[in-house]
């Protein structure tokens, strides 16, 4: 299947979501847990004591390990448990910010990914994220992120104008 439209041949830079949350893997799980629901992020990358990426934290990664079985067995597992004893040991998966947005989405899936992390051309620092909701969401014609969080509070799917708690953008 071909894609065509004018969202097609979008960089990667005008749709990565800024700033990058990230985790450090001497943080617990519980801490991990109340970042993503803070941020309204479902994922991020995990860096170490000497400031290097080791891996990426998702929600789905906090379900598939298992974690609600255990809390019933252990009450305090969430605030016991570090990030880095979960995650899966290796570098994120990066892309350049002159990339295709449809070259990054290939790249999610063929990894089966829900995320890339968006290096500067000349660093491996993250500078930004693209998920496969920021490709959703320009391919359904919605725009950035950024744009769809500045559309007066209306939802870029269905029109309905956003309840105020829920637009409202939220500082942490």
């Amino acid at each position: 299947m071909t894609l065509k439209g004018k969202y097609i041949g979008v960089k990667v830079s005008e749709m990565m979501t800024t700033p990058v949350v990230h985790l450090m893997e001497n943080q617990t799980i519980l801490s991990a847990a109340q970042v993503f629901s803070r941020s309204r992020i479902s994922g991020a990358p995990v860096k170490n004591e000497a400031n290097q990426y080791v891996g990426v934290l998702s929600r789905t990664d906090l379900f598939s390990k298992g974690i609600l079985k255990k809390l019933q067995l252990d009450s305090d597992y969430m605030e016991s448990t570090f990030v880095g004893q979960i995650i899966e040991k290796r570098a994120p998966i990066t892309v350049c910010g002159n990339l295709f947005a449809e070259e990054a989405a290939d790249i999610m899936l063929s990894h089966k990914i829900h995320r890339v992390f968006v290096t500067a051309d000349d660093s491996d620092e993250i500078i930004g994220v693209l998920s496969s909701y920021d490709v959703m969401a320009i391919l359904s014609g919605c725009g950035t992120l950024n744009e769809i969080n500045d559309t007066n509070s209306f939802c870029c799917l269905c029109g309905n104008k956003l309840s105020e708690e829920l637009a409202e953008p939220q500082s942490f």
